[in-house]
């Protein structure tokens, strides 16, 4: 893949889709841009990252929605979140949020092409073993949390810790790729909001 056949970009009020990376770009390509909260008091933020053309964000394709967590208590628009887009040669997109304040990160690897699509390519085959390595680095994470702050956590939050749990087990049990790609995000998420409880318990 030598251009980009899809603008890159995310979802901003209004249903605007917010360009990043233009369509026709050569490839490797690197786009930077600093976001913010919209509200006070806004502990984390999603981003809704898409790739099409249409200046309508609903009218594109969305590529995923990323939460960043454990962001620090501040009035609106006073965060600022480095959010850095990188797409390389074979339609790879590499993104990475962090908050200064916090340094809290989170980092993302996807593809402008659909999962089908992807799976197809024997270039994934090594992405796919480190999402292995790192999925169950966040199972044995969040496995431990549950075990030593489970005092600590409300019912139904404990199970929705013990069902993802579950789910990303599962996944690697029966190498399910799509839930492979997908779940790190999901447990990164959840081990945030516990590491959250517990400090607010100290």
């Amino acid at each position: 893949m030598n251009q980009l056949p899809y603008s890159i970009g995310i979802e901003i009020d209004g249903n605007v889709f917010y360009k990043l990376v233009p369509k026709n770009s050569p490839l490797p390509a690197k786009s930077f841009q600093s976001i913010t909260t919209v509200s006070d008091n806004q502990f984390s933020i999603e981003l809704h990252l898409l790739k099409g053309n249409s200046d309508c964000a609903h009218k594109n394709k969305s590529l995923g929605r990323f939460v960043l967590s454990g962001l620090k208590a501040q009035k609106k628009s006073q965060p600022k979140i480095d959010l850095t887009i990188h797409i390389d040669s074979h339609g790879l997109i590499t993104l990475k949020m962090e908050d200064t304040a916090s340094e809290k990160q989170l980092i993302q690897t996807l593809s402008v092409e659909s999962y089908d699509e992807v799976f197809n390519l024997d270039f994934l085959s090594d992405d796919l073993n480190h999402r292995k390595t790192r999925l169950q680095r966040h199972i044995s994470h969040l496995s431990q949390l549950m075990t030593q702050e489970h005092h600590l956590l409300s019912g139904s939050f404990a199970s929705e810790i013990y069902e993802n749990l579950t789910l990303a087990q599962e996944a690697l049990k029966r190498e399910h790729r799509q839930a492979i790609i997908e779940m790190p995000l999901i447990l990164e998420t959840l081990i945030a909001e516990a590491e959250a409880v517990k400090r607010a318990s100290l």
